[in-house]
């Protein structure tokens, strides 16, 4: 009966994760294992019982109880929430905190260490970090290791909108606002001298847009920094304390595993691609980093899949010396 309550729960958590519905997944997983964990512990104590203290039941004689049952349960939640999630130590921790058994911290973890080797010969990332995928969202996994030899000049997009140092209005960056849905935009001097100067988000713009709305004035100029301003700077909308003055840049050359690396270690959203003089050549956003890492995994699957196993590369070099060696009589 506790093996079909396992069972019957088990599909369920796989047909309500899969819905979208918010039933969650921790708890349920908890629960498959404790009961498939505590059915073990009863065939385990019925073997016993039929048995006695003989192999593998030697250190049980002169005790009254030794199989627990209850500790199976702990151990099987633990061990099929670690093959679930991927999560070994602070998973232990946390079981650890439920029971308050400090004697329980040797077979969790010899549970959960096996439970993740089994769960990473089907996929390396957590079912968290798959759903993540499948939904399309725009995150590295910290664990992904590129191995390309791309450059940043392969990665970015050359279509990049720009906004000019001192050449908008309130009017044209509503309409930009408003035309597109980008997460910021790069500033630059100029719409011929594309050197970048800055960064600016597009929820800074809103919010300095409307704070300045009281105005009315959609022809006044605005300005992205307080320094050389073209005329007197009171008829300048000023947003300047709004613009990053060092966003982050790489040059074409930069090698795509060390792009990858900033985007694990710093966080961010972009990275600009710009030459030797400080000139805007493209941007890299984080979705391009994620294309170009499924593109780089399935090339490298289709050149294992078509080249020849290792073992058989050593059998034909061997075969090949052999018979060059039986030709010169050796």
């Amino acid at each position: 009966l506790l093996l079909a309550a396992g069972v019957g729960r088990y599909i369920l958590t796989i047909v309500t994760f899969g819905s979208q519905v918010p039933s969650g997944v921790f708890m349920p997983t908890l629960v498959v294992g404790a009961c498939v964990g505590r059915s073990l512990g009863w065939m385990v104590d019925s073997w016993h019982s039929s048995v006695g203290d003989v192999y593998p039941f030697e250190g049980c004689i002169g005790r009254t109880d030794c199989i627990f049952p209850s500790l199976y349960a702990v151990v099987g939640s633990a061990a099929f929430l670690g093959g679930v999630t991927r999560l070994t130590v602070s998973l232990s921790v946390i079981m650890l905190e439920l029971t308050g058994g400090l004697d329980y911290i040797v077979p969790l973890m010899v549970a959960v260490v096996p439970a993740k080797w089994v769960g990473d010969a089907f996929g390396k990332e957590g079912i968290f970090d798959k759903l993540i995928s499948l939904q399309g969202y725009p995150h590295i996994n910290p664990v992904i290791e590129l191995e390309s030899t791309a450059t940043a000049a392969s990665l970015m997009s050359s279509t990049v909108i720009t906004l000019t140092k001192y050449g908008e209005t309130v009017e044209s960056l509503e309409e930009m606002c408003s035309q597109y849905t980008f997460h910021g935009f790069p500033v630059v001097e100029a719409r011929l001298n594309r050197r970048v100067v800055g960064f600016i988000t597009r929820q800074d713009i809103k919010r300095a847009l409307k704070q300045n709305d009281d105005d009315g004035q959609f022809s006044m100029r605005i300005a992205f920094a307080s320094e050389n301003v073209p005329g007197r700077f009171v008829d300048f909308v000023d947003l300047s304390k709004y613009v990053d003055r060092h966003p982050v840049i790489v040059r074409p050359s930069m090698p795509a595993d060390r792009v990858l690396d900033m985007f694990k270690g710093l966080g961010l959203r972009c990275i600009f691609v710009c030459s030797s003089d400080g000139s805007l050549r493209g941007v890299i956003k984080k979705k391009d980093m994620l294309k170009h890492i499924n593109d780089d995994r399935k090339h490298r699957n289709t050149v294992n899949r078509a080249a020849p196993s290792s073992f058989h590369r050593e059998t034909n070099s061997f075969t090949r010396e052999y018979r060059r060696c039986s030709r010169l009589q050796l």
